[in-house]
């Protein structure tokens, strides 16, 4: 999926800050952090890092959409975002961190979280709710 760079107000710098804060907070090159590496310190890095960017806003009321969030840290489409935020908020200690790390940011949830956590449908059951 290519998306359309030219349709995005959020800046990436404004993503690549707050990952580089995680980084720096947890130790981690920049270049383990967007590279296709899975170890767990990276990946626990990363997830903290989408979890800032996803879920939190700063005092202009920005808020990162998943594609660009995807697209500013290099990886292949949002639903590895997605992926990695449902994993980071079923860990306390992951969701604490992100917590912590907003505060010295001087970051504030959002009013109306998107939560990636739900659980999946239960088989046997498509189709929108209230269908026959």
């Amino acid at each position: 999926m290519k998306y359309n760079t030219n349709c995005y107000i959020i800046p990436r710098q404004w993503i690549t800050d707050r990952a580089a804060l995680v980084c720096q907070h947890r130790e981690i090159a920049w270049q383990d952090f967007a590279g296709g590496g899975r170890h767990p310190a990276v990946v626990a890095c990363r997830e903290v890092a989408y979890i800032l960017c996803y879920e939190f806003t700063d005092a202009t009321h920005r808020v990162c959409s998943g594609p660009e969030l995807a697209l500013s840290v290099g990886r292949a489409n949002h639903s590895s975002i997605f992926t990695a935020i449902r994993r980071a908020n079923q860990d306390p200690e992951r969701v604490a961190e992100a917590e912590r790390l907003a505060v010295v940011m001087g970051l504030r949830r959002r009013k109306d979280p998107a939560r990636h956590d739900a659980p999946a449908r239960e088989p046997g059951k498509q189709g929108r709710a209230g269908a026959a």
